[in-house]
């Protein structure tokens, strides 16, 4: 179907990395959520509702969207959906790149969302945290499905674990961290990385560290020229 038909069937999509329009102001991305709609009242009724939701976007509604946090712009993202009044909301990555604190609040609004009466269908890369709010769960690896049903029975499923969990048993053991290596060169490998005077001095920047007992380079004499000496008396 068409996006519009998608759109006015109640299918909505809040993108990964946000995609909100930076050049408009906070309102105005807001208003673009509805832009199928003709409701003018019921439009801004809804609108002071998720002003009233967040109040950070209420503090800066004529500010550019550049200007919000990423926290925030994925708050402006979601705000954008609910102004189409949709029946499922499809979430990808929303908690990318936030902090632990914004990722708490916006689990925290899924689950209000949720409860509202809203269908949310969410692909998420902290496992941990989708699993604990999801009424159901599927798994998908390279795009066919190796895993579905309850949530809870999947956190506590060893293969969930050791994919996406940190394992089963207990914290991983890592191998010791190794040594540099110091790699030797060759006379003729040395040779090769001596100034070139046909470059104009040493050529390339911050290619090695010349050893100490290289001969100390100036460069030639033009030609048809003699270097002179001369005693001040």
């Amino acid at each position: 179907a068409a996006p519009h038909k998608r759109m006015g069937a109640g299918l909505v999509l809040v993108p990964e990395g946000r995609r909100i329009l930076i050049s408009l102001t906070v309102e105005e991305n807001l208003l673009l959520g509805a832009h199928m709609r003709r409701d003018t009242t019921a439009i801004r009724r809804e609108m002071d509702a998720i002003y009233g939701r967040f109040s950070n976007l209420a503090e800066r509604r004529h500010m550019l969207a550049s200007c919000l946090s990423g926290g925030e712009q994925q708050m402006l993202a979601i705000g954008r959906a609910m102004m189409a009044k949709p029946r499922l909301m499809m979430l990808d990555e929303p908690s990318l790149g936030l902090s632990p604190l914004f990722v708490e609040k916006l689990f925290d609004l899924i689950c209000e969302l949720n409860r509202d009466g809203l269908s949310v269908l969410l692909v998420e890369q902290n496992t941990g945290k989708a699993l604990k709010v999801a009424h159901a769960a599927t798994v998908l690896e390279l795009g066919r499905v190796t895993m579905d049903g309850d949530p809870k029975a999947l956190a506590a499923d060893p293969r969930l674990q050791d994919a996406y969990l940190g394992g089963a048993g207990g914290p991983r053991s890592f191998p010791a961290k190794r040594k540099p290596v110091r790699v030797m060169k060759t006379p003729a490998q040395q040779k090769k990385t001596r100034p070139n005077p046909r470059r104009g001095g040493h050529g390339r920047k911050v290619c090695f560290l010349a050893p100490a007992f290289w001969p100390r380079w100036s460069p030639p004499a033009p030609r048809g020229r003699r270097k002179t000496s001369s005693s001040a008396t």
